[in-house]
């Protein structure tokens, strides 16, 4: 057993930037007279020989309230009032969220939330922290549970654990009338996010080994599955870390090395090491996924260490995410939230909420299905088909367009016919008669899911178009199996005969057929149409290629031509097996069964919708552009797929000119999940030469 010194010590190993005053310290220790100090850590707490707590910040405490820019609306609810553990709740405004049967049966993600301060300050009422929940809560149109569990060194752990234990389980426990409504009505306990900043993350990471170790275990859910829990284990950091800045803050370096000496072989440490020797697996963690965020303090090596264990570990259930936005210092999102770093850090939290990979079968129990449905098709965790209604699991989250704060790039929607519209992304110009190359671009999601207003397609294109410095239109197509295969290839076509319609003379007789508020003046002002670009990810991949041998086919209006095309991790399939072909037949008939529920007409996997390959597909020499460049992931299942794309062109005859990279150990559209990853950043930059060429 630790003593109570030791318990001090061992809190303050996570120094905290901006750290608050503690609530719970009482006028009676404020009114002792002894004054002599037996520890401290300035700037951050201060302990008397009477037991006297001294808390060095003050937390700025704000009430529950609807905020006005967001719509999401907050209370305080008691979890245990012996313990006196009580939670923030956050709910988004539901009118404003995406739902097919209206707002009664939207169901939330729920993001359980554990504040920074060391262990030893802050609070779920403090206002950066309230401010950051509004946001991401709207953002990610997620329900949040921001819990204010006990302090040390009043409190010393395992008090923080217990009541992060006792807070998962109310958030998770099977439905009751006495259930706090928010989550009974709306909340989806088989989508659990677990999100710590700082020492919080030390806690989310104690709180999600936990799990595992106990799983499997009902966690909620009217069919006794499991409900997994899907952590972001933020902290900057193992625990936390501070910046170093000055004295004081290197000294909470200091601490947290007496700390490790001290307690080398103390049953503690792996609470705050979870690397090291004798500290739990990291295989047991009790999760799908792990993003890990990075800034710039003194401990971000083990935040690195932390990352690298997990991947390293064989962790069987997930994948595990970094996102490093050093120069950033410590906790920069609560004191900056409008600075680029802390933006593109809310879009990498709400993607991570909002996205699940279409092409990889992440462990995922599904929501229970009422007693009266049928369900038809299900490809977990991605979608399921009912007999008379369609539930989709990720990508139909929305963000509006704006003017993106950190790179100047313009976006604005258009409806280009009553089943198809697009986003348009124009960079910041100094030139205000440039022309631009343009790339009509389509997004993935097997033809079901996604959309060009998905905040993830939105973050990722402000990037791109910032550093391409193309005008880009992102079309918005209908999805299957609402709308089956072939109609994305139908408005597919249709979006890019809208935008070849530019090149018609305002005042021939085509143009003034067409309604005024028909040619948009960004693309009729900037689009140089010797630069027309195709392209996509996945399924979009798949929608470019048809595109463009439809091209061959038909031609465009105007005399329009297909300058090249951008292939990201196409989706094709096939029966034939094509080199180092090593998908195996469970993938390979998931992603065949999905295709054949989309494109219920298909012929089979030897459709030439899905495989261009096969024999009788239209030639490859035909195709009507003059470049091609093909990216694949060496980690995605249809990475073959899209090298023998590649490797037939190039033997096809066809006269254009093709290229092929490909991203060590990445798997399918890993750039859409891990932007700020060396690897995205290349094969932006790839994809942004290839335009400009």
């Amino acid at each position: 057993m630790l003593s109570r010194e030791e318990h001090i010590v061992v809190q303050l190993q996570i120094p905290r930037h901006n750290l608050a005053a503690n609530r719970h310290h009482t006028a009676a220790f404020d009114m002792d007279p002894d004054t002599e100090v037996t520890f401290e850590f300035v700037p951050v707490i201060r302990q008397y020989k009477s037991g006297r707590i001294e808390r060095l910040h003050h937390i700025n405490p704000v009430p529950p309230s609807i905020h006005a820019a967001t719509g999401v609306t907050s209370k305080d609810v008691t979890i245990n009032a012996s313990t006196g553990l009580w939670a923030r709740l956050y709910l988004p405004d539901l009118s404003t969220l995406p739902s097919s049967g209206g707002e009664a049966s939207r169901r939330l993600p729920i993001v359980l939330y554990f504040h920074g301060g060391g262990l030893v300050v802050g609070s779920a009422a403090d206002a950066p922290e309230h401010a950051f929940l509004n946001r991401l809560a709207a953002r990610a149109g997620a329900l949040a549970v921001s819990v204010e569990y006990r302090l040390a060194p009043e409190h010393p752990v395992p008090a923080c654990y217990d009541d992060a234990w006792a807070a998962l389980l109310w958030t998770t426990a099977i439905p009751a009338p006495d259930s706090d409504p928010w989550i009974r009505d709306h909340g989806d306990v088989s989508r659990v996010f677990v999100l710590g900043f700082s020492s919080g993350g030390n806690i989310a990471h104690n709180l999600t080994l936990r799990h595992g170790d106990l799983s499997p275990r009902r966690l909620g859910g009217g069919d006794g599955a499991d409900s997994p829990l899907l952590p972001l284990a933020a902290g900057e950091g193992r625990g936390g870390g501070a910046r170093g800045r000055v004295g004081a803050w290197q000294a909470g370096g200091d601490v947290g090395v007496r700390v490790r000496r001290a307690h080398h072989d103390g049953a503690r440490r792996p609470r705050v090491n979870p690397v090291a020797e004798r500290a739990p697996s990291l295989r047991r963690l009790g999760c799908g996924r792990v993003l890990v965020c990075l800034a710039e303090d003194t401990l971000v090596a083990e935040g690195k260490a932390y990352y690298d264990a997990l991947v390293a570990s064989g962790w069987p259930a997930g994948e595990a995410e970094l996102l490093d936005s050093r120069p950033a210092d410590h906790e920069f999102h609560l004191r900056e939230p409008e600075s680029a770093k802390a933006v593109l850090l809310m879009d990498r939290l709400v993607a991570f909420i909002s996205l699940r990979r279409a092409m990889a079968a992440i462990p995922v129990a599904p929501p229970p299905a009422a007693a009266d449905d049928e369900i038809v098709y299900e490809s977990m965790p991605c979608i399921r088909i009912y007999k008379n209604r369609v539930e989709r699991y990720f990508g139909s989250e929305f963000v509006a367009a704006s003017t993106d704060e950190a790179t100047g790039v313009a976006s604005k929607d258009v409806v280009i016919s009553p089943n198809v519209s697009a986003r348009l992304y124009l960079p910041r110009l100094d030139d205000g008669g440039a022309k631009l190359p343009i790339l009509v671009y389509y997004h993935g999601g097997g033809f079901c899911l996604g959309s060009a207003f998905n905040p993830t397609f939105h973050a990722y294109f402000n990037t791109f178009t910032a550093l391409a410095n193309v005008l880009v239109v992102s079309v918005e197509y209908r999805l299957a199996p609402e709308h089956p295969v072939p109609a994305a290839y139908a408005d597919g076509w249709e979006a890019l005969a809208w935008v070849v319609s530019h090149l018609a003379d305002p005042s021939s007789a085509a143009a003034a057929a067409s309604a005024a508020g028909d040619r948009d003046p960004w693309i009729a002002g900037h689009a140089d149409f010797a630069r027309l670009y195709l392209g996509g990810e996945s399924a979009g991949s798949n929608i470019a290629h048809h595109m463009a041998m439809r091209v061959a086919a038909e031609g465009l209006a105007h005399g329009a031509q297909i300058r090249g095309l951008v292939m990201i991790h196409p989706y094709f399939l096939g029966t034939d097996k094509v080199s180092s072909d090593d998908i195996n037949a469970e993938a390979r008939e998931s992603l065949g069964s999905l295709w054949r529920v989309m494109c219920p007409t298909t012929t089979g996997d030897d459709d030439p919708l899905i495989n261009p390959l096969v024999d009788g597909a239209p030639s490859l020499a035909s195709l009507a552009c003059g470049r091609v460049l093909v990216c694949i992931g060496e980690g995605d299942v249809l990475r073959d797929r899209g090298r023998a794309y590649y490797d037939r062109l190039k033997a096809s005859g066809w006269q254009g000119e093709a290229e092929i990279w490909q991203a060590p150990d990445k798997g399918h559209t890993f750039h859409l999940l891990e932007p700020s990853c060396d690897e995205a950043i290349a094969q932006d930059k790839v994809i942004s030469d290839f335009l400009n060429r």
